[in-house]
């Protein structure tokens, strides 16, 4: 199905995932070798304003998987620092640029100043099938997988019981255990950080350091006695957001998830509190949360547990809540 010898696409890559893969291997098919222009740190940091991975990483990461396609020899991967990258140059015999429909305009672009420069127009390729709104960005907001798999089932906006054999589970830490707090806290710089805790003693050890969270889920008790009557006695903010979310013990209510599906939308400073018990909400924390929060929760024996949220520990909570009984 080959139909150009040389062709170039362009990209930053961030994280590489289902659709990049199929567009990759969707020009491989048209074009005997092509010519990936990636886009450079410099680039990055003037027209991307949010975090992207280092070029470094991002080429790796696509070295990776052009070894995986055993394609090294027919694929150049080389920095570029504007749209055009090597689409002006005369030594590249290039017939073809691969595009999305989000980057059609800048290939247009390029013939337009290809022309203007005596040059012939490059065949311009559409590729369509990136599907679900997959992209890097929603990967780095937590709310789907490189494969376009959301992490959050519509199935699940119902009450979810806890099956009696998934609870050891939940006995072993899903992240680092510290003992002594403040002692970490002057240790460890939680600036510019996600900040997230789960549980009334976390929360208030976190308010009482001034360290203030992003998001707050309480109940007013403490290992199940009732330690707190107002939300007020934990010192937040006057000005943020409160949620109310119903949950019994051993379960995962919907009111649950939309609400925190509220507080992840809104982007505002949240406490939810729970009526009932708030022993499992790191687990929807954890599936709604973007990469690299920090969740912080109390376990007993253990002090307060220290979760950075990432795809393995998505994926692991995904197939865990999947293990839930729908309650009818």
């Amino acid at each position: 199905m080959e139909k150009y010898k040389l062709s170039v696409l362009g990209g930053t890559f961030d994280i590489l995932h289902q659709g990049h893969r199929e567009f990759i291997k969707y020009a491989l098919n048209r074009s005997q070798k092509i010519i990936i222009g990636l886009t450079n740190d410099e680039y990055v940091k003037k027209n991307k304003p949010q975090t992207i991975n280092r070029f470094e990483e991002r080429k790796n990461q696509l070295q990776d998987f052009l070894d995986q396609l055993k394609e090294n020899k027919n694929v150049k991967v080389i920095p570029i620092n504007d749209i055009y990258g090597i689409t002006l140059d005369t030594k590249y015999p290039l017939e073809a640029i691969f595009v999305t429909d989000e980057t059609y305009k800048g290939a247009e672009k390029i013939n337009a100043k290809r022309l203007k420069l005596g040059l012939i127009k490059l065949d311009i390729e559409v590729f369509n099938k990136v599907k679900n709104n997959l992209s890097s960005t929603s990967i780095k907001k937590g709310k789907m997988n490189r494969a376009g798999r959301e992490y959050i089932k519509k199935k699940w906006l119902e009450k979810l019981l806890l099956p009696d054999e998934k609870r050891n589970n939940l006995k072993k830490p899903f992240g680092e255990g510290i003992t002594d707090f403040s002692g970490w806290l002057k240790n460890n710089s939680l600036n510019n950080k996600l900040l997230i805790t789960v549980g009334d003693e976390t929360t208030k050890k976190f308010l009482d350091l001034g360290v203030i969270p992003s998001l707050s889920i309480v109940d007013l008790h403490i290992r199940r006695q009732k330690r707190h009557e107002t939300l007020s006695e934990f010192g937040f903010e006057k000005d943020r957001k409160i949620y109310i979310a119903k949950n019994e013990a051993g379960t995962l209510d919907p009111s649950l998830f939309q609400v925190l599906k509220m507080h992840f939308t809104s982007g505002e400073k949240s406490v939810i509190l729970v009526k009932g018990e708030d022993d499992l909400a790191v687990i929807p924390v954890i599936l709604f949360a973007p990469l690299g929060t920090l969740v912080f929760y109390g376990q007993p024996d253990e002090g307060v547990v220290m979760l950075v949220v990432s795809e393995k520990l998505k994926e692991e909570m995904y197939v865990l809540v999947s293990d839930f009984t729908i309650s009818t």
